[in-house]
């Protein structure tokens, strides 16, 4: 009510569709008076639209279906829920990685059987892999990195896209079909 009079409308909102989130705001550099998105968060964006280009050209088992935004991640459905492949880069440490996620109530069995079978896993793919357990958070990661890069070089993207992609389709081919034995 507003005072004593009639009741007032309510707009609070009570839901949200599915993977909304808010516009994020431009910064303003109040010194210039100019507006602008933050450099790292465009670089991120260009980084992930030309990778997307890179799969589409080259085709493979895994196929992008998710939206580049200007984020460190971007992640790719493995046909389990709670499971999933994400691509990361992190311009400021010189590094991008492939990793399978496993996230949710599932996931320390999950983690914990994948472990199990880590010299296995390790062999057929050919790679070592760092098995990143976090039980307090209900998650884990099986990571593969490259750390010899610069995220931030354009002059370099097309050969970090290629290794991304790379091992993008070689995580897809090591673990989907173990995942979803898992479930």
């Amino acid at each position: 009510r507003i005072d004593t009079g009639t009741r007032a409308v309510n707009f609070k909102v009570v839901s949200k569709p599915k993977g909304w989130r808010p516009k994020r705001q431009k910064k303003t550099n109040m010194a210039k008076g100019s507006t602008t998105t933050d450099q790292s968060e465009q670089l991120r964006l260009e980084y992930w639209r030309k990778f997307i280009k890179v799969m589409k050209e080259r085709g493979g088992v895994v196929k992008p279906t998710a939206t580049p935004g200007p984020y460190n991640t971007l992640s790719f459905r493995i046909g389990v829920g709670g499971c999933c492949l994400n691509t990361r880069v992190a311009p400021k440490h010189g590094k991008i990685g492939v990793e399978l996620a496993l996230d949710g109530p599932s996931a320390e069995r999950r983690y914990t059987e994948l472990v199990g079978k880590m010299s296995e896993i390790e062999r057929e793919a050919g790679e070592e892999f760092l098995w990143e357990e976090l039980p307090g958070k209900k998650k884990s990661h099986v990571i593969l990195r490259r750390e010899d890069c610069d995220p931030s070089d354009p002059a370099g993207w097309r050969e970090q896209h290629d290794w991304l992609y790379e091992k993008l389709q070689l995580f897809h081919k090591t673990f989907k079909e173990r995942v979803k034995k898992l479930s």
